[in-house]
């Protein structure tokens, strides 16, 4: 759950994320609580200022889904939900999850609702895998010459 220190390392000195936006793409797979559900309602309010996740912010929940199916990798392996949560920067990613984002776009502090957000993540979250990607990034990012240049993905 909380990830290998020099992965993590590398990705922060990786240069291809030193500008633009990222999305994180997260593979859970949930405790059987209602844990981690209270703590992304927490999360989503802390990056966007709202409880909602419908429009109005750069930052939060694109996409969530609890539809998964694999059709590769390990089967003995489920996750639960996969969502993408997207950051204006690299250090507001590393901002956010050191705990060192103490107010949102409003400049409202929300350090009361995260004060225990955390710990609701680690109670509720049994597995996670994340992956980092470069939103809206260079034209090679995706080999279909035809289709959508958006995405570039690190894994």
């Amino acid at each position: 759950i909380m990830g290998e220190p020099q992965r993590f390392m590398q990705f922060v000195q990786d240069e291809r994320f030193q500008q633009g936006k990222i999305w994180m793409l997260n593979l859970l797979k949930m405790e059987k609580n209602d844990y981690y559900k209270e703590y992304g309602v927490r999360a989503q309010a802390h990056l966007t200022g709202k409880i909602s996740s419908s429009g109005g912010s750069d930052q939060g929940m694109q996409l969530v889904s609890d539809k998964i199916f694999s059709l590769t990798g390990n089967p003995d392996l489920q996750y639960d939900t996969v969502g993408v949560m997207q950051y204006r920067s690299r250090q507001s990613f590393l901002d956010y999850v050191s705990g060192s984002r103490a107010n949102n776009a409003s400049g409202k502090d929300k350090n009361s609702a995260m004060s225990d957000g955390f710990t609701l993540r680690t109670a509720g979250l049994a597995t996670q895998g994340l992956i980092a990607m470069l939103v809206e990034s260079d034209s090679d990012s995706i080999s279909d010459p035809d289709g959508p240049k958006l995405i570039k993905s690190r894994i």
